[in-house]
């Protein structure tokens, strides 16, 4: 059950959301099982957020907003273990240290997200396509197939640069 004062915030605006996160920098927002389908949320710092089974299908991270320095949206380290990420779009996201256990990733379009450190390994529907175009490294934990495929891509660039 999220957090209903946390819930209310976020319906006030990504604005006045982050307003509220430089405020209250060590608050770890608590959004656990809460429905944010098709949500506009570009630019949302969520670092540090839970949302484990939030149904965040068709939510928009989006493209960076003019405000914002480098990232469309901020979840460093947030739980998202068992949520809804159908058809999410998730471009120029920052998911470094994000925990995606049991997520549901069909369809989730992860272009120049950044999935470093990211656990990606039990996540679900995802696929190579999906996370081409994404910042990976060594840290980033992959089902043993992506995983594989990683390291012959990782192998290949690093032999075309030779």
């Amino acid at each position: 059950m999220p957090n209903t004062d946390h819930i209310e915030l976020l319906k006030q605006g990504v604005k006045e959301w982050n307003q509220w996160r430089q405020r209250n920098p060590d608050i770890e927002p608590d959004l656990d099982g809460a429905r944010l389908c098709n949500e506009d949320l570009r630019g949302i710092n969520l670092k540090q957020a839970s949302l484990a089974k939030a149904n965040l299908q068709g939510v928009n991270f989006g493209e960076r907003v003019p405000q914002s320095p480098s990232t469309a949206a901020t979840l460093r380290r947030a739980s998202l273990r068992d949520a809804d990420l159908r058809r999410a779009k998730l471009i120029n996201t920052d998911f470094t240290g994000a925990d995606f256990t049991g997520a549901d990733l069909e369809e989730a379009k992860f272009d120049r997200a950044i999935l470093i450190g990211a656990n990606l390994e039990h996540a679900q529907h995802l696929h190579w396509e999906q996370i081409v175009n994404a910042s990976l490294d060594g840290t980033t934990k992959l089902p043993a197939e992506l995983a594989a495929k990683w390291k012959e891509e990782r192998k290949r660039q690093i032999g075309s640069h030779t």
